[in-house]
């Protein structure tokens, strides 16, 4: 049990370095994340670039695997911290602590687990004591319990289904000779002057008393042609594989018709469809692969369904929405192992937000919106005079309001009589 275990997270890992479309969705898992920055704790100064990818490493543990370990190493006389990939330290649950604990893959021999000491396992406990764990969804024994985990059977499909594409394309690409025989078949020599012209001889011929041999050859090549022509059939059948072209003693292998369908109904092969059906089912495949991962389509600025674009803005909004909220879950899970690290996300305000909650917030939450929007520290904003343009903001917020309200009278609406007039206007010809 406990080996597959270890090879279900070895096969997340596989699949995940294979398929480019989880790798997009990582990254815009990323990028949402780290869109506020990064900094120092209690500092405006931004991080170093090692300490993003310490960030980095412990997302792509919690996408992945659902946790993430990491310790504190010394290097040259600076702190740096180390995370290990999520296939080869996992975490377990210790009872007699009440807590996750680290859970190395090197300290099972599988194959002689029963040479394994008391004292070995000890050591790796106390190697254990210095990984802390960050946790997003514990395994359980069969495997993680991730996005990506989750991600794997339409992944698999996405490749199976691209490798039998490359599979046909190259038996395709192969060389090949399909013969055809007419009744007024005309051959020629090495030469090019041709040595059979009809089944009626010419007169060279019967003067030389060729007559018989003309005859037996066109039977011969006639008969060597109609049953090379069998078996190319035969072969380009159901039952066969596509051939050379040239006559051959061996015998036909039977035909495999590489399976290249969704998976979900017995229909005729998307290749045989055309080149149009295969791309729209690999982009189909590409929004599953997507929202499996946690990533809507339109994140990226995919769009699920084209002809209902146009009416599909409040499900965008919706779909963003929903994935920016689970970024946010993000930050504050892995909270606790920036504050260990001493980094801090940066505050990062919309524009549109701050336009529209100025007015409506306190001052103190005005200032902290405006140090996110113009990323300055809070200190460099004078309270009053914060306070005094919220009071000018929402004064003029009330008086403009009044104004449009009486500045736009209400619109009347047509007529039926009135529309068709209109219409019926716009079809004239122009003089």
């Amino acid at each position: 049990m406990k080996q597959q275990f270890w090879d279900e997270l070895s096969r997340v890992r596989d699949i995940f370095e294979q398929n480019s479309t989880m790798a997009v969705a990582f990254e815009a898992i990323v990028d949402e994340i780290l869109r506020p920055g990064l900094y120092k704790i209690d500092s405006t100064e931004p991080a170093d670039p090692i300490e993003y990818v310490f960030v980095t490493d412990i997302l792509k543990n919690l996408v992945l695997y659902g946790y993430s370990t990491f310790k504190r190493v010394d290097v040259k006389g600076s702190a740096a911290y180390q995370v290990p990939d999520g296939a080869e330290v996992s975490v377990k649950f210790n009872a007699d602590e009440n807590r996750w604990v680290a859970d190395k893959k090197n300290k099972y021999n599988f194959a002689n687990i029963a040479e394994i000491g008391e004292t070995d396992k000890d050591d790796d406990d106390d190697d254990n004591d210095d990984l802390e764990v960050v946790i997003i969804s514990p395994p359980t024994e069969n495997g993680p319990v991730s996005f990506a985990h989750r991600t794997l059977p339409e992944a698999l499909r996405m490749e199976r289904f691209m490798h039998h594409m490359e599979l046909r394309d190259i038996h395709n690409s192969r060389r090949e000779c399909f013969v055809t025989v007419d009744n007024n078949a005309i051959s020629t020599s090495n030469t090019g002057m041709p040595w059979m012209h009809s089944s009626m001889p010419s007169g060279a011929a019967l003067a030389t008393g060729d007559y018989n041999s003309l005859v037996e050859n066109r039977i011969e090549m006639l008969r060597a042609l109609k049953e090379s022509t069998q078996i190319r059939r035969f072969e380009s059948g159901q039952g066969g594989t596509v051939g050379l072209g040239l006559r051959s003693n061996a015998r036909a292998a039977p035909h495999i018709e590489l399976d290249i369908t969704d998976g979900h109904r017995q229909d005729e092969c998307s290749h045989l469809r055309g080149r149009e059906a295969e791309l729209q089912f690999l982009l189909r495949l590409g929004h599953r692969v997507l929202q499996a991962m946690g990533v809507p389509p339109q994140q990226i600025g995919e769009t699920p369904s084209a002809e209902r674009a146009a009416g599909a803005e409040r499900s965008t909004g919706a779909a963003i929405e929903a994935f920016a909220s689970r970024c946010k879950h993000f930050r504050v899970v892995i909270a606790p192992a920036l504050s260990t690290a001493g980094l801090r996300f940066g505050n990062v305000t919309r524009a549109d937000a701050f336009e529209r909650l100025f007015p409506l917030v306190t001052t103190d939450a005005a200032i902290e919106m405006m140090s996110g929007l113009f990323q300055v520290e809070e200190s460099l904003f004078d309270r009053a005079a914060v306070e005094e343009m919220q009071t000018l903001k929402r004064s003029m917020g009330n008086r403009g309001d009044a104004v449009k309200n009486e500045a736009e009278p209400k619109k009347r609406q047509k007529t039926s009589y009135e529309k068709q007039v209109t219409v019926e206007e716009k079809a004239q010809p122009s003089v």
